[in-house]
C-alpha cells in the first residue's frame, strides 16, 4: 500500500536540499520518498529549472516491474527498487534531461533532486493568493500580491507572466509590458510571453511593432507549430490595422484555410487565443 506523507511543500528550504547527497533521486538505489500525496511538489508548480523557468514534466508511460539493474528506463516506466515499486518521471531542464524516480510507499525528503530549484516560498505563496483572487475576480488584490511576489523572488519567469498577464487584463499596458520584459529577460525565446506582449502592443495602437513582434515569432517557429494558425490570422490584424489591406486579407484566408475560424469570420478584427 503506497504511504500518505506530510508534504510542507511550503516549508521545505533551499538550503535543506542542497544538503542532500548528489545523485538523491536519480537511481533506485535513492529514490524521492514522496509518497503517494508527495507527487504534491509536482502539481503545485513550486518546482523551477535554474534559469527560473518551469521544467517540462511527464510521466513516463508503465511497462512491466523489473529489477532497475536490468531495465532500461527510456522502457519502462515502472521499475523494482530495494524494497517497493517505483514511478519514473521525465524532468527537462532546457536541454537536460532527468529521469526521477519516485517511491510511493516510503516518506522522506520532499526536495527534489539536485539541479531542479524551488520557487522561494514566500513568493509562491503570494502567487497561490494571487490566483484564487483573480479566480474570485479581485483583480486588484490579485495584481497586488503579485507586485510583491516578484520582489521577494525576481528570477522566476512563471511569476513576472502572470503579473504582466493580471496587468494586461486590467488594462495596464505598460506595466504590463514592463513586466513582459523582465521575462523575456529569463526566457528571451518564450513565444508565450512574446505573444502576451504583443497584445499588450496592440491595444496601445503600436501596430508596427505588432507586427514586427508576430514576425519574429513565425519566422522562429516550425511550419506545423499549432499556434502558427493564430499567429497568422494576428499578422492580418496588423496590417489591417496599418491599412495595408490586400496584404491582410492574403494573411487571412491562409489563416482561414488553417482552419482558424476567426480569420474566415472577421479579417482584421479581434483575435482570441487559438
Amino acid at each position: 500500500m503506497s504511504a500518505t506523507c506530510p508534504t510542507a511543500y511550503l516549508e521545505v528550504e533551499e538550503a535543506t536540499c542542497a544538503a542532500l547527497p548528489d545523485g538523491y533521486g536519480l537511481s533506485a538505489a535513492a529514490p524521492l520518498r514522496w509518497g503517494s500525496g508527495g507527487l504534491e511538489p509536482l502539481w503545485y508548480g513550486r518546482l523551477e529549472c535554474a534559469d527560473g523557468t518551469e521544467p517540462l514534466l511527464a510521466q513516463i508511460p508503465r511497462g512491466e516491474s523489473a529489477p532497475a539493474s536490468d531495465a532500461p528506463i527510456s522502457t519502462l516506466g515502472r521499475v523494482r527498487g530495494e524494497t517497493d515499486i517505483l514511478d519514473l518521471w521525465s524532468v527537462r531542464c532546457g536541454e537536460e534531461v532527468q529521469t526521477w524516480y519516485v517511491d510511493l510507499y516510503h516518506c522522506g525528503s520532499p526536495c527534489p533532486p539536485k539541479g531542479a530549484s524551488l520557487i522561494d516560498a514566500d513568493a509562491f505563496a503570494l502567487y497561490q493568493s494571487s490566483v484564487e483572487l483573480a479566480r474570485i475576480g479581485q483583480r486588484v488584490g490579485a495584481t497586488g500580491a503579485m507586485a510583491r511576489a516578484v520582489e521577494v523572488d525576481p528570477g522566476n519567469l512563471g511569476l513576472w507572466t502572470w503579473l504582466g498577464s493580471l496587468q494586461l487584463s486590467e488594462g495596464r499596458l505598460e506595466e504590463s509590458l514592463v513586466s513582459f520584459d523582465a521575462a523575456m529577460v529569463i526566457a528571451p525565446e518564450s513565444v508565450e510571453v512574446q505573444l502576451r506582449a504583443s497584445v499588450a502592443l496592440y491595444e496601445l495602437g503600436e501596430y508596427q511593432k505588432y507586427l514586427d513582434v508576430l514576425e519574429v515569432m513565425m519566422n522562429g517557429m516550425g511550419e506545423y507549430d499549432p499556434r502558427r494558425p493564430e499567429l497568422t490570422c494576428r499578422r492580418a490584424q496588423a496590417l489591417m490595422s496599418l491599412e495595408r489591406t490586400d496584404e491582410a486579407m492574403i494573411w487571412a484566408a491562409r489563416s482561414c484555410a488553417m482552419g482558424f475560424w476567426p480569420c474566415c469570420e472577421d479579417p482584421g478584427g479581434p483575435v482570441p487565443p487559438g
